[in-house]
């Protein structure tokens, strides 16, 4: 099986044979090296901006060699198995004949009885060794994270650290085929280890502001701008192997598809309390997240409202009309009862496109301001 790896982790000559410099890559490349015990492959793709991703994987071939014995080695065996059985038999009829010939010996009683004696102080091998303990809070790293709201520029400061990453992308999760495929991607929110180190995050977002609807405005902008992994799509489209993020590693990679930023923002929101689904569109594929909402302002009165996450949006506004979604239950909290704000401005937001061209000042001002309260993007 294919495992994501590294590019500073390969061999120091596959790095130097497979410098990103030393090809021409125009959309995307792919290179494989099979060798024993380990093969890899690694997948250049270059982005609509011109900037260059690398993915790398590597699979352990496990290859047992079977000897075959030669007709001479096995006549060898089947004479030396013959001349031991024969050199065995002359010496018991030997020892018997001696036997025979002497006369009986008196064996005197031992007056003690023999007795074996186990030290106690002999040390009793284990069948396994125990596991060393695993650092997770090793080579700690301090990013920040940016984030907008009502037009006013924050950063969250927070401390990421190398262990925990590790920790929690070697962990599995498993899927039953009782169960519903949907349902699996609650799991990536269920760890003990990324519960513990992601509520630091939550606190340090509820310490930028008193208000808790501005706190979740907070976490939404937060999210949406984590870059987007373009790599992805190339990898689905082309059957390439890849792993989905938890949470955590979104924020140690600072990049995610759409699924993986809205289980970021979606278990955020959950632990600063709101009542929290995620919308997922099969057909699209596509996938954001639902915060509970007033009725008359949820996505097809669902009692959710539409939050996209992989690009600064306004919560409510859809950039594309898609179709019923299904709907995967996270949490059942409060209402985001202040929504009526974003829901005013994403309408007035749509109706300025629905122009076409802006021709008067007044309209372009408005546009101008939307585009600056929530850091929309304009081309």
């Amino acid at each position: 099986m294919w495992k994501p790896f590294r590019f500073n982790d390969l061999p120091g000559w596959l790095q130097k044979e497979w410098n990103p410099h030393n090809f021409y890559i125009k959309r995307k490349l792919v290179k494989v090296y099979h060798g024993e015990p380990f093969s890899y492959k690694v997948l250049f793709t270059q982005d609509r901006r011109g900037n260059l991703h690398i993915r790398c994987w590597r699979r352990y071939n496990r290859t047992t060699f079977h000897k075959r014995a030669s007709k001479i080695n096995q006549n060898k065996v089947l004479i030396g198995a013959f001349i031991g059985l024969f050199c065995i038999f002359f010496v018991i009829v030997f020892a018997n004949f001696n036997c025979a010939l002497l006369p009986p010996q008196l064996t005197q009683t031992p007056t003690t009885i023999p007795t074996t004696i186990i030290s106690t102080t002999s040390t009793v091998p284990t069948a396994t060794t125990r596991p060393s303990t695993i650092d997770l809070t090793k080579n700690p790293s301090t990013r920040s994270f940016p984030y907008l709201l009502r037009a006013n520029h924050g950063l969250i400061q927070y401390t990421l650290y190398e262990g925990v990453y590790d920790k929690i992308s070697n962990s599995k999760v498993i899927c039953y085929s009782h169960e519903n495929p949907s349902y699996c991607f609650l799991k990536y929110l269920k760890n003990p280890i990324q519960d513990t180190y992601l509520k630091d995050l939550v606190n340090r977002i509820k310490s930028e502001s008193s208000n808790p609807d501005d706190q979740a405005r907070i976490a939404v902008s937060m999210i949406q701008h984590i870059p987007y992994d373009f790599d992805r799509p190339v990898q689905i489209k082309n059957n390439l192997p890849y792993k989905i993020r938890h949470p955590y590693e979104v924020l140690y990679e600072n990049e995610g598809d759409c699924g993986e930023h809205s289980f970021l923002l979606a278990y955020i929101l959950k632990e600063l309390g709101y009542g929290v689904v995620l919308f997922y569109f099969k057909n699209e594929p596509h996938m954001v997240v639902g915060l509970k909402c007033p009725q008359e302002y949820s996505y097809r009165n669902t009692g959710f409202a539409f939050v996209e996450t992989v690009q600064p949006s306004i919560i409510t506004y859809s950039y594309k009309d898609y179709e019923n979604p299904e709907i995967i239950v996270v949490s059942d909290g409060k209402l985001f009862n202040s929504i009526e704000e974003e829901f005013k401005d994403a309408q007035q937001f749509e109706n300025i496109l629905s122009m076409g061209q802006i021709t008067d000042v007044n309209t372009y001002n408005k546009w101008q301001y939307l585009v600056q309260k929530y850091g929309l993007k304009t081309s």
